[in-house]
Protein backbone atom coordinates (compact mmCIF):
# COMPACT_ATOMS: atom_id res chain seq x y z
CA UNK A 1 0.00 0.00 0.00
CA UNK A 2 2.86 2.45 0.87
CA UNK A 3 4.55 1.91 -2.13
CA UNK A 4 1.48 2.73 -4.15
CA UNK A 5 0.94 5.95 -2.69
CA UNK A 6 4.43 6.60 -3.22
CA UNK A 7 4.27 5.62 -7.03
CA UNK A 8 1.45 7.56 -7.20
CA UNK A 9 3.00 11.09 -5.11
CA UNK A 10 5.80 10.62 -7.98
CA UNK A 11 3.21 10.11 -10.86
CA UNK A 12 0.99 13.46 -9.38
CA UNK A 13 4.37 15.34 -9.36
CA UNK A 14 5.71 14.10 -12.69
CA UNK A 15 2.36 15.81 -14.42
CA UNK A 16 2.03 18.74 -12.06
CA UNK A 17 5.44 19.75 -13.00
CA UNK A 18 4.98 18.61 -16.52
CA UNK A 19 1.88 20.95 -16.96
CA UNK A 20 2.44 24.02 -14.70
CA UNK A 21 5.11 25.78 -12.96
CA UNK A 22 8.28 26.41 -15.45
CA UNK A 23 5.68 26.28 -18.46
CA UNK A 24 4.43 29.87 -17.50
CA UNK A 25 1.13 31.49 -18.52
CA UNK A 26 -1.15 31.09 -21.39
CA UNK A 27 -1.13 33.82 -23.75
CA UNK A 28 -4.55 36.12 -23.61
CA UNK A 29 -5.81 36.12 -27.06
CA UNK A 30 -4.69 39.23 -29.17
CA UNK A 31 -7.37 41.88 -28.88
CA UNK A 32 -6.76 45.98 -29.45
CA UNK A 33 -3.36 46.82 -30.95
CA UNK A 34 -1.51 49.70 -29.69
CA UNK A 35 1.78 51.56 -31.73
CA UNK A 36 4.61 52.84 -30.05
CA UNK A 37 7.31 54.61 -31.83
CA UNK A 38 11.58 55.67 -30.30
CA UNK A 39 13.26 58.15 -31.81
CA UNK A 40 14.24 55.61 -34.67
CA UNK A 41 11.12 52.62 -35.21
CA UNK A 42 7.58 52.10 -34.36
CA UNK A 43 5.78 49.01 -33.60
CA UNK A 44 2.28 47.54 -33.14
CA UNK A 45 1.80 45.24 -30.19
CA UNK A 46 -1.56 43.62 -28.31
CA UNK A 47 -2.64 45.97 -26.18
CA UNK A 48 -1.91 45.55 -22.38
CA UNK A 49 1.82 45.32 -22.83
CA UNK A 50 3.36 47.62 -20.41
CA UNK A 51 5.78 49.72 -22.74
CA UNK A 52 9.25 51.29 -22.17
CA UNK A 53 10.08 53.98 -24.55
CA UNK A 54 13.98 55.05 -25.08
CA UNK A 55 15.23 57.60 -27.93
CA UNK A 56 16.81 54.61 -29.75
CA UNK A 57 14.54 51.37 -28.12
CA UNK A 58 11.27 50.27 -26.53
CA UNK A 59 11.23 47.54 -24.27
CA UNK A 60 7.93 45.45 -23.56
CA UNK A 61 6.50 43.55 -20.61
CA UNK A 62 3.55 41.81 -20.50
CA UNK A 63 1.89 41.66 -16.40
CA UNK A 64 1.09 38.13 -16.92
CA UNK A 65 5.28 37.05 -16.51
CA UNK A 66 6.50 40.69 -16.52
CA UNK A 67 10.27 38.84 -15.74
CA UNK A 68 9.84 36.30 -19.27
CA UNK A 69 7.00 37.49 -21.42
CA UNK A 70 9.06 40.67 -23.10
CA UNK A 71 9.95 42.40 -26.22
CA UNK A 72 12.10 44.56 -27.77
CA UNK A 73 12.88 47.00 -30.54
CA UNK A 74 16.52 48.43 -31.25
CA UNK A 75 19.49 49.69 -33.46
CA UNK A 76 21.48 46.51 -34.61
CA UNK A 77 24.89 46.54 -35.74
CA UNK A 78 24.68 44.13 -38.28
CA UNK A 79 28.61 44.24 -39.11
CA UNK A 80 29.52 44.22 -35.53
CA UNK A 81 27.33 40.83 -34.75
CA UNK A 82 29.26 38.83 -37.96
CA UNK A 83 32.94 40.90 -37.05
CA UNK A 84 32.42 39.22 -33.42
CA UNK A 85 31.79 35.65 -34.36
CA UNK A 86 34.94 35.77 -36.63
CA UNK A 87 33.63 36.59 -39.95
CA UNK A 88 33.94 39.24 -42.77
CA UNK A 89 31.75 42.18 -43.34
CA UNK A 90 30.15 43.06 -45.70
CA UNK A 91 28.19 40.07 -45.40
CA UNK A 92 24.43 39.32 -46.50
CA UNK A 93 21.90 40.28 -43.57
CA UNK A 94 21.60 36.56 -42.73
CA UNK A 95 24.75 36.36 -41.65
CA UNK A 96 23.88 38.97 -38.79
CA UNK A 97 21.36 37.02 -38.02
CA UNK A 98 23.55 33.27 -37.92
CA UNK A 99 25.80 35.41 -35.56
CA UNK A 100 23.25 36.78 -33.60
CA UNK A 101 21.93 33.23 -32.23
CA UNK A 102 25.82 32.25 -32.06
CA UNK A 103 26.45 34.96 -29.88
CA UNK A 104 23.14 35.17 -27.52
CA UNK A 105 23.71 31.86 -25.95
CA UNK A 106 27.05 31.43 -26.43
CA UNK A 107 26.68 28.34 -28.15
CA UNK A 108 24.91 26.53 -25.26
CA UNK A 109 21.70 28.03 -23.94
CA UNK A 110 19.97 28.68 -27.54
CA UNK A 111 19.01 26.77 -30.42
CA UNK A 112 17.95 27.79 -33.77
CA UNK A 113 14.98 26.53 -35.17
CA UNK A 114 14.45 28.76 -38.45
CA UNK A 115 15.53 31.54 -40.55
CA UNK A 116 13.12 32.91 -43.34
CA UNK A 117 13.87 35.49 -45.74
CA UNK A 118 10.47 37.69 -45.87
CA UNK A 119 9.98 39.28 -49.85
CA UNK A 120 10.80 42.70 -47.97
CA UNK A 121 14.17 41.25 -47.13
CA UNK A 122 13.67 41.25 -43.49
CA UNK A 123 14.80 38.58 -42.02
CA UNK A 124 12.91 36.33 -39.53
CA UNK A 125 13.80 33.94 -36.99
CA UNK A 126 12.69 31.89 -33.94
CA UNK A 127 14.19 29.61 -31.45
CA UNK A 128 14.64 28.85 -27.81
CA UNK A 129 16.79 30.98 -25.43
CA UNK A 130 17.33 29.99 -21.21
CA UNK A 131 13.99 27.62 -21.76
CA UNK A 132 12.20 30.71 -23.15
CA UNK A 133 10.55 30.43 -27.04
CA UNK A 134 12.10 33.57 -28.82
CA UNK A 135 11.02 35.19 -31.84
CA UNK A 136 13.09 37.35 -33.70
CA UNK A 137 12.87 40.00 -36.87
CA UNK A 138 15.90 41.84 -38.35
CA UNK A 139 15.13 44.82 -40.51
CA UNK A 140 18.15 45.74 -42.59
CA UNK A 141 19.10 49.24 -42.89
CA UNK A 142 21.77 51.18 -44.33
CA UNK A 143 25.39 49.71 -44.92
CA UNK A 144 26.13 48.22 -41.39
CA UNK A 145 22.86 48.90 -39.68
CA UNK A 146 19.18 47.61 -39.15
CA UNK A 147 16.63 47.75 -36.80
CA UNK A 148 15.37 44.18 -34.53
CA UNK A 149 12.72 43.30 -32.61
CA UNK A 150 12.58 40.50 -30.54
CA UNK A 151 9.83 38.94 -28.59
CA UNK A 152 10.46 35.90 -25.55
CA UNK A 153 7.64 34.05 -23.44
CA UNK A 154 7.59 30.57 -22.06
CA UNK A 155 5.49 28.87 -23.99
CA UNK A 156 4.43 28.70 -27.73
CA UNK A 157 0.97 30.08 -27.00
CA UNK A 158 2.56 33.70 -27.36
CA UNK A 159 3.47 33.29 -31.25
CA UNK A 160 -0.01 35.03 -32.14
CA UNK A 161 1.70 38.48 -29.67
CA UNK A 162 4.99 37.67 -31.85
CA UNK A 163 3.18 37.89 -34.97
CA UNK A 164 1.41 41.18 -34.23
CA UNK A 165 5.12 42.93 -32.94
CA UNK A 166 7.69 40.95 -35.66
CA UNK A 167 4.36 41.80 -38.24
CA UNK A 168 4.51 45.97 -38.07
CA UNK A 169 8.67 46.91 -37.21
CA UNK A 170 8.80 50.10 -39.47
CA UNK A 171 12.01 52.72 -39.65
CA UNK A 172 10.92 56.20 -38.59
Amino acid sequence: MARRTLVAAVVVALVAAACGGEAGPEAPPVGAVETSCSETACVDHPAGWDVEVGETYLAFRHPDDPERVVASVGDVDMAALVETVGGEWPAPPRAAIEAFWDLIGGGEDASLDGIETRDDGAIRSEGELEGLRMWHLLVPGFARTGIGVEVRAPNDSWEAHADVFLGSLRRR
